[in-house]
């Protein structure tokens, strides 16, 4: 069994995206074996996990047993990816957390939320939840002129949720590319 902060030997722990993710070189990158934060709070905090991976407020409760995160940015284009990879108990419990998560996400969908940053507030619109358990995505857009996107996937792979989020003015599919190469390294 791993130890806490360290998914699976040789498991999906995140690694720094391939060039065709547009994050190749990173302005800042950050490595640790904790929850994300996020800087603002959205005014749905149901939507939090659709909103932003690694939450401690969405996996409190749900017998995980580690997590390790990293995330990246880069200056041109201006892109984020934030994963994670989160261990649990059993493939099962992994599963049942997808599955959980998944209709979470679609009682977001269509739903504009605002999430404040100091003095700034800004809205984000869901789209429709694409996919099924054990793999599920979801797009939120910026709902002001030339605003981000940002996508969402969340997938379970034997004990392990692999948790991303891709953001940029033009996203395609950079968070599925990196929770695919994530999955590939996950061991039984």
């Amino acid at each position: 069994m791993a130890t806490p902060g360290r998914p699976g030997r040789d498991s999906a722990q995140p690694r720094r995206p391939e060039h065709h993710h547009g994050c190749d070189k990173p302005a800042t990158r950050n490595q640790d074996q904790s929850h994300g934060h996020l800087t603002g709070k959205p005014s749905d905090t149901a939507c939090l996990g659709a909103f932003e991976p690694i939450q401690a407020a969405v996996y409190q409760g749900s017998g995980y047993t580690a997590v390790r995160s990293l995330g990246l940015r880069s200056a041109d284009p201006p892109k984020r990816v934030f994963a994670g990879a989160v261990e649990f108990p059993s493939a099962e419990s992994a599963h049942a957390f997808v599955r959980t998560s998944a209709g979470n996400w679609k009682a977001c969908a269509g739903q504009t939320v605002t999430v404040a940053e100091g003095h700034q507030t800004t809205p984000w619109t869901f789209s429709e939840l694409n996919g099924a358990p054990p793999r599920i995505m979801q797009l939120r857009t910026q709902a002001v002129p030339n605003g981000r996107v940002c996508q969402r996937v969340l997938s379970a792979v034997s004990r392990v949720v692999i948790d991303v989020v891709a953001c940029g003015t033009s996203i395609t599919n950079e968070a599925g590319q990196v929770a695919d190469q994530m999955a590939a390294k996950v061991t039984p």
